[in-house]
């Protein structure tokens, strides 16, 4: 009964042997002769752009609008129309916050400026724990946002709101961005 066991188990390491070998193998037919997979041969200086191989010899080059579109995503937000609607929907998130009574966000390329009303039931200020916080909350929003500038100062808050209104009716964001542009020099960023 034993030697039934033991060859058992033998055949088993074998079968598992072979099957990792042959995992490893190559897999790959060898061509026959009749079939010729090489590029016909052009003298130099002379160019066959009418054969269906040359396909493979020129590359797609992208298109100007997506390299575009790619170094926005890079940058987060940048359009009048996405700063508005991430910005509303950022203020939603971090209200949300048990501590938060009212929020204002302004969120433009990779960095938003939050001002917070806290709840009277939150004797805390603005701290590190806070900060991370409302970074995760405005990160569902955006991704593309990397910090964020918190306050709870009444004076800054009562101009960040200012700003949102401005944000609201605005054309352009070039006067919204300098403003803000100018708010940040005295705030410190929260990143990750």
């Amino acid at each position: 009964m034993k030697k039934i066991g033991y060859f058992g188990c033998l055949l088993l390491v074998a079968a598992l042997t072979l099957t990792g070998c042959a995992g490893n193998a190559d897999t790959l037919s060898s061509p026959t002769p009749g079939n010729s997979t090489m590029m016909p041969s052009t003298s130099p200086g002379t160019e066959n752009n009418t054969s269906p191989n040359n396909s493979a010899l020129t590359t797609q080059m992208p298109i100007l609008s997506d390299m575009q579109e790619g170094v926005s995503a890079m940058m987060g937000l940048t359009s009048l129309k996405d700063v508005q609607t991430a910005s509303e929907e950022m203020e939603d998130a971090v209200e949300q916050l048990s501590e938060v009574d009212d929020a204002y966000v302004i969120a433009y390329e990779d960095k938003a400026l939050v001002g917070l009303q806290m709840n009277d039931q939150y004797q805390g200020g603005v701290d590190e724990r806070l900060e991370k916080m409302v970074l995760g909350r405005v990160q569902t929003i955006e991704k593309s946002i990397t910090g964020v500038y918190v306050t709870d100062d009444a004076a800054k808050v009562q101009e960040i709101e200012k700003l949102t209104e401005q944000l609201d009716n605005a054309q352009d964001l070039s006067q919204v961005t300098a403003a803000m542009e100018s708010m940040l020099t005295d705030m410190t960023v929260y990143q990750e």
